[in-house]
């Protein structure tokens, strides 16, 4: 690891131009901090890319302006205000958080057109998920919405119920709390989510991953101890198939695979919604 500090415009010049990926986490919404330029993010995003791999990606993690925990209550991150992004940075400053729309249009003055969006849920900061326009979230996923570590903060409406009134309008893009841009070749994994807040022993990351040609599951192990709990999804798999077999339950037991346990990828309704709509009903 070589670290170098300084003022970015100083140091940039002697920095490599074979990077395989640059992070800016956190990083692109001040820009006009340290660019000198008309258009600051602009003039970031192509100095950054001068210092690309000819296959390199850039990844850009940042707030959404129109984030929905800021209407709801939560401050502005960097300037600790009620409502500035949302009105725009009356107070002026040199912070600047974007809208989905606001970065494509970056990409664009760029001249950049090979780019995809993810969103970390609850935000970037803390992330236990991450969707992709691949794989939006469904009604009722949404409900951590409450993890607002650095301030205090308002709690003006329900945002789970908000959350999904969103989803059904297929709005959740625009109202995402915190954006990941990756610019460069899209990734296979279209969703992640990480079971890292479990007892070591069954903390698991499950991915879900798509080519043009299919669709698939996997589920990693986080730590040693969890490998017997990967085991033991696929054991249990074999057995609920053998249980129910002739059913009208689709039970597709998955296949170890270098310590990871990959499963086809099901369509159809689940039956954890089958349970809840039952619940509901007092069925």
């Amino acid at each position: 690891i070589t670290i170098k500090v300084g003022n970015f415009q100083d140091i940039e010049p002697a920095l490599d131009t074979d990077y395989d990926m640059i992070c800016l986490i956190g990083v692109f919404e001040y820009a006009a901090a340290y660019i000198a330029a008309e258009n600051p993010y602009t003039a970031f995003l192509n100095i950054v890319r001068k210092h690309l791999a000819p296959n390199g990606k850039i990844v850009i993690a940042i707030e959404n302006r129109f984030g929905l925990k800021y209407f709801s209550g939560c401050k502005e991150d960097h300037l600790g205000n009620y409502f500035s992004g949302i009105e725009d940075y009356p107070d002026g400053g040199v912070v600047r958080t974007f809208t989905r729309q606001g970065l494509e249009k970056i990409c664009q003055s760029c001249g950049i057109t090979r780019y995809s969006f993810y969103y970390p849920y609850p935000d970037y900061k803390f992330m236990h998920t991450l969707y992709s326009d691949k794989r939006l979230p469904k009604e009722g996923e949404l409900t951590t919405n409450l993890r607002n570590f650095d301030r205090d903060r308002l709690l003006l409406f329900d945002e789970k119920s908000a959350f999904d009134s969103i989803i059904r309008d297929g709005n959740f893009p625009l109202f995402a709390n915190s954006y990941l841009l990756l610019i460069g070749k899209e990734e296979d994994c279209i969703y992640t989510k990480y079971s890292n807040d479990r007892a070591d022993k069954y903390a698991i990351r499950t991915d879900i991953k798509q080519t043009s040609e299919s669709i698939w599951v996997e589920k990693h192990p986080l730590s040693e101890s969890a490998k017997a709990h990967i085991e033991g999804i696929c054991e249990a798999g074999v057995l609920l198939q053998e249980r129910y077999e002739g059913s009208n339950l689709q039970i597709c037991p998955g296949k170890m695979q270098a310590g990871v346990l990959q499963f086809p990828f099901l369509e159809g309704e689940t039956l954890e919604n089958k349970m809840d709509k039952c619940l509901e009903n007092q069925d």
